[in-house]
């Protein structure tokens, strides 16, 4: 950076590396099945994810299907223009309310009919005589976590832990200049790969085997703008 032909902002040249070992790592992590499993019970549960972004959800009633690690949520805006994220489940059937994203004033499910309103609280049930054990008031769906930063929202299905903003440090000091909450997605793209998450999120290849990615992702062509 100190060979750049333009001057940088300071916050760019400031050290936050912290080190966190070099000892080897069992290559069995990125292909045991044991070892996936037992992130998708202990770790993925309790970590923010990134699910949507502001845009994606522009009107009460709009929801997003997101799935990660065999658990399905529903992404839904409410009427007072709050998200919130909640098992896409029925807590009846176990059947999933929603496979794609849209709209809807109320989650149905499709085998009983029983219905979950946009806040996730219980709606309706045919024939409700037929079910006097059942108390509405313990009826809504499992919710999760929702946390908001720069129009990204994320959430967490076990409650508790750091805060989103805590879990994103020291990102969103260095991002704070970019504005993120002023932009709008344009596109998506998407693969599903037959790999450990690990394994797909590791990119030192790409010097190599991914040259074209290094306008945008290489540490000395990664663009600023001050």
């Amino acid at each position: 950076m100190a060979l750049d032909s333009r001057p940088l902002p300071k916050f760019l040249t400031e050290e936050s590396y912290t080190y966190r070992a070099s000892d080897p790592i069992a290559a069995s992590r990125y292909t045991s099945e044991d070892f996936a499993k037992l992130e998708r019970e202990k770790m993925w549960p309790r970590v923010w994810q990134f699910a949507v972004r502001d845009e994606d959800l522009p009107e009460a009633g709009d929801f997003v299907v997101y799935e990660n690690g065999g658990r399905s949520f529903i992404v839904c805006r409410r009427d007072d223009g709050s998200i919130r994220a909640f098992h896409n489940v029925c807590v009846y059937r176990s059947r999933k309310l929603r496979t794609e994203d849209g709209h809807a004033d109320k989650f149905v499910c499709p085998f009983h009919g029983f219905a979950w309103k946009k806040d996730a609280s219980f709606d309706a049930m045919p024939c409700s005589w037929d079910f006097p054990h059942l108390d509405p008031e313990v009826m809504g769906l499992p919710q999760a976590e929702v946390g908001c930063w720069q129009g990204y929202n994320f959430l967490r299905e076990e409650k508790g832990g750091p805060s989103l903003e805590e879990f994103l440090a020291p990102l969103p000091t260095h991002l704070k200049r970019w504005r993120h909450e002023e932009c709008t997605t344009v596109v998506r793209v998407a693969k599903q790969v037959p790999s450990n998450w690990k394994v797909v999120m590791e990119a030192w290849h790409t010097i190599v085997t991914n040259p074209q990615l290094l306008p945008f992702t290489g540490d000395c062509n990664a663009g600023y703008r001050t």
